[in-house]
């Protein structure tokens, strides 16, 4: 996902209950779209990886569906992407003004579209690698899930959910 800026002069209004926590960071919007893979096995000799977008391409991603690892270590991940986004208003609810438009929050944020990302690692660097992806379909939608037993493994399906309508996907 790509990089948050953090506003620090902003914590003593949220900490006093005068702000919300959307108001302290923002999306950078010139950064590439990056993943952070970190080893499951907290013993093992792996160190985290750090792989950004090969092509430079901006995304923000707060759901994941499935990810599996290929036998040449590439780890093939299927994240639900929004092209910009930026913090406040969340789902369509402002805080402020106490309303909630999800539609229009779902058209100015474009919606989260399933994407193919594949990593790969850096052989030269192991900390380092580099992520490829592609846009599998145009339909909005988000929440993705899949069968529990295919875990880790390659799937043909991901179920998510979405509102297919005119005025908005939300």
């Amino acid at each position: 996902s790509a990089r948050i800026d953090f506003d620090l002069e902003q914590l003593p209004s949220l900490i006093s209950g005068k702000g919300i926590a959307t108001d302290i960071f923002t999306v950078d919007e010139k950064a590439p779209a990056s993943v952070l893979l970190i080893p499951r096995d907290p013993s093992s000799e792996e160190q985290a990886v750090e792989a950004c977008m090969d092509d430079g391409r901006h995304g923000v991603v707060f759901h994941m569906g499935p990810c599996h690892e290929e036998k040449d270590g590439t780890v093939v991940m299927y994240p639900m992407v929004f092209q910009r986004y930026q913090f406040g208003d969340e789902m369509g609810f402002n805080n402020e003004a106490q309303l909630f438009d999800p539609i229009q929050w779902g058209v100015g944020n474009g919606g989260p579209i399933l994407e193919e990302w594949n990593v790969r690692l850096d052989p030269l660097e192991a900390a380092k690698g580099i992520v490829s992806g592609k846009r599998l379909h145009n339909v909005v939608s988000d929440m993705p899930t899949f069968h529990p037993n295919r875990e880790g493994f390659p799937c043909r399906f991901l179920f998510t959910v979405c509102g297919v309508r005119e005025d908005g996907w939300f």
